[in-house]
């Protein structure tokens, strides 16, 4: 039972607050796929860590859902891939990553990741990334909505 304890995905092995997001972007560089983006930073900390943002243009909470638990798998399965100097990463999946099976997203992973390594991609964002209001604040906005 404590192997499987030992290679999970635990929350030291992920990226949890809003800062450690934007240091990525800021700071770090990108590669881009075809069902996501990984922007990367080297050095960061003493473990690989993985952070996920998947929008609702992906599909319904189920379907974001079943694309976050199969990133977090294929990242703890292919850990290793990633080598000895700790990496944070975050993975920003594209509306098409909602139907791709796990072996395509798997890989994403391998060949993003492989780029990662020898330092390609471009810089990341200059400015943080928006946050979203959501569908009820955007009608209030505009005079619709309840009330």
């Amino acid at each position: 039972m404590p192997a499987v304890a030992a290679s999970g995905f635990r929350p030291e092995d992920r990226l949890r607050y809003r800062r450690e997001f934007l240091r990525v972007y800021q700071e770090g560089r990108r590669v881009g796929g075809r069902y996501f983006g990984l922007f990367y930073l080297r050095g960061a900390g003493d473990r690989h860590r993985l952070g996920l943002t998947v929008p609702r243009q992906v599909g319904g909470a189920v379907v974001r859902n079943r694309v976050k638990r199969r990133l977090r798998e294929i990242f703890r399965l292919n850990r290793a891939v990633l080598g000895d100097n700790p990496l944070d990463l975050v993975i920003n999946v594209y509306p098409p990553g909602g139907q791709a099976a796990s072996v395509e997203l798997r890989a994403e992973f391998l060949r993003t990741a492989r780029e990662a390594l020898q330092g390609r991609g471009r810089p990341g964002r200059k400015e943080p990334p928006r946050r979203g209001r959501g569908a009820a604040a955007g009608a209030r906005a505009k005079g619709g909505g309840r009330g």
